[in-house]
């Protein structure tokens, strides 16, 4: 009968040894009278093999990425460039970690995607100066041009709606068109008299507690979903955005609004 291998134990340093010189199980077997698999069983977790590579590279890539899940966990939600700053990871390497469920993506805030500067700032007043005629001449007794209203009149070629929100806000747009903006969805009063700057803050920060809640990512959009199904007991995101700037300064980025949002709670 073949000896134990608890038997052949004080030989480990030996078998090591001639793994690291390139021995193969069988050849040590041989030379002891030992079957591959006894040898295999001797050594142990064999620091030479891919195997034992592949598994001490999935360990610290586990630790590093649980590492990453507590952070989030209590800094977040967390724009991706500080996540990348922080962690010093690149776009595909969070991509990467996301697909696999490693970190937790709704704490993750993703940039608003970048497009090409087809407008300028004055390319956008033309277009609210022309829909405001064509408008104006179809309604003479509006008082104002919405953003609904410009979209169905704008040409197009014209900036969306969106992109005026974005890129200038639609009141400061119409402002400095010299077009009069008009009434919004509920009166005017509900958005800019009734609630201070850190009022609309607060009711980010309920979004972002409600985003947390159900493991969704806290978006601009997402908002304004949370929003109408409130039935309008929150702002806006369009009064959000256009209220969370400074004088003469571009509107804040949704990822800044969350931020300052959870900086005041």
């Amino acid at each position: 009968m073949t000896a134990p291998a608890e038997s052949f134990t004080t030989l480990k340093p030996e078998f090591v040894d001639l793994r690291n010189k390139g021995w193969s199980y069988r050849e040590i077997g041989e030379k002891y009278g030992l079957s591959h698999e006894r040898v295999r069983q001797i050594i142990g977790p064999d620091a030479t093999s891919p195997r034992a590579w592949h598994d001490r590279k999935r360990e610290a890539r586990q630790a590093r990425t649980e590492e990453i899940s507590a952070w989030l966990e209590a800094e977040g939600p967390v724009a991706r460039n500080r996540v990348m700053e922080t962690w010093d990871l690149t776009t595909n390497q969070i991509n990467d970690m996301v697909a696999r469920r490693e970190i937790p993506a709704h704490l993750i805030l993703l940039p608003e995607r970048e497009r090409p500067d087809d407008f300028s700032t004055e390319d956008i007043l033309d277009a609210l100066r022309r829909a405001w005629a064509n408008y104006s001449s179809s309604h003479p007794d509006s008082s104002g041009m919405s953003h609904v209203s410009y979209d169905r009149v704008r040409r197009t070629d014209d900036p969306s709606p969106a992109l005026v929100n974005t890129r200038l806000g639609w009141e400061t747009a119409c402002e400095m068109a010299e077009v009069p903006s008009g009434p919004a969805t509920r009166p005017k009063v509900t958005y800019a008299s009734a609630w201070s700057d850190d009022d609309l803050l607060r009711h980010v920060a309920e979004y972002i507690e409600f985003c947390k809640e159900h493991k969704q990512r806290a978006t601009y959009l997402g908002y304004e979903d949370w929003q109408r199904m409130s039935g309008g007991t929150h702002p806006s995101g369009t009064t959000i955005r256009n209220r969370m700037r400074q004088r003469d300064e571009p509107l804040m980025k949704w990822h800044e609004i969350v931020t300052a949002a959870m900086r005041l709670g």
